[in-house]
């Protein structure tokens, strides 16, 4: 009798021990439309309408995979207020590179004070 409650108790605990992936569909659909969706905020309205600007993995999807990351990495380790000095010296390179841009005149950004 003891034994048959031990198998009983073994079987109801392996039940729920297991991870079962096949219930999941309905969750994985709405990850994959979260997904997509926040693409399409990030490049349409955050780069074309606010910024002005393409955005980079139209030009080159590897660029934009690798540098992402790293302006993603860092801009977290400012806001945290580490690395101060070489926040402040990419601003400076971006400020001059920005300034080329805009002095060459061959893209309009917003940043250069034209309307787009």
């Amino acid at each position: 009798m003891d034994q048959k409650k031990a198998q009983l108790a073994s079987k109801q605990t392996n039940k729920y021990s297991k991870i079962h992936w096949y219930g999941t569909g309905q969750l994985l659909k709405l990850a994959l439309l979260f997904h997509i969706g926040s693409w399409y905020v990030q490049i349409h309205p955050g780069h074309m309408i606010y910024e002005g600007a393409r955005p980079a993995v139209l030009d080159s999807v590897g660029g934009a995979i690798t540098s992402a990351p790293l302006f993603a990495f860092y801009e977290g380790l400012w806001y945290l207020g580490l690395h101060k000095e070489m926040q402040q010296q990419t601003l400076a390179k971006v400020a001059e590179n920005l300034a080329r841009i805009c002095a060459e005149g061959t893209v309009q950004l917003r940043a250069c004070g034209d309307s787009v």
